[in-house]
């Protein structure tokens, strides 16, 4: 499994208008060969900058949709007029090494972002509840925040 990561900073203002355009976006590369999931998320400390994690079985699959016409075609939605940091934007790529019995943690991520008190999820692509947190998930359980999760500020 790889990791994509797609980083990119809003230079102008327009953090509403690119937050809408992913709730909104046609979906199209949910039926990619190899596509596993995408999230969407937006840095608590400075909102303007977007990142995007997207799964894929292997690199040529995602290198294929990438270079592909309904990639071009998915981002039709991007708002007009939307100027990015260039110095801020970069597209990585990651080998997802299993952890422990075989299992690739980060095809958890979907439970991870839900249970994040550092990062922001924008929307998740099922409407199911997830389980209660397990013992064998260590990355949330050894720290947990002085405040509740979806409160950054520790308002509560």
């Amino acid at each position: 499994m790889v990791l994509v990561t797609s980083t990119f900073r809003v230079a102008n203002g327009m953090e509403t208008a690119v937050r809408q355009a992913f709730l909104d976006r046609p979906h199209m590369a949910d039926d990619a060969p190899g596509f596993l999931g995408m999230e969407v998320l937006v840095d608590h400390q400075d909102g303007s900058i977007f990142q995007l994690l997207t799964r894929w079985t292997e690199v040529g699959s995602f290198q294929r949709w990438h270079s592909g016409p309904l990639h071009k075609l998915a981002h039709r939605g991007i708002p007009q007029g939307l100027k990015l940091d260039s110095s801020h934007t970069a597209i990585r790529t990651f080998d997802v090494l299993p952890g422990e019995g075989g299992d690739a943690p980060i095809a958890n991520v979907p439970e991870l972002l839900a249970r994040s008190w550092s990062l922001h999820w924008l929307r998740p692509r099922s409407t199911a509840r997830l389980p209660p947190p397990t013992r064998r998930s260590n990355c949330c359980s050894r720290n947990p925040p002085a405040h509740s999760p979806g409160s950054p500020s520790g308002t509560g």
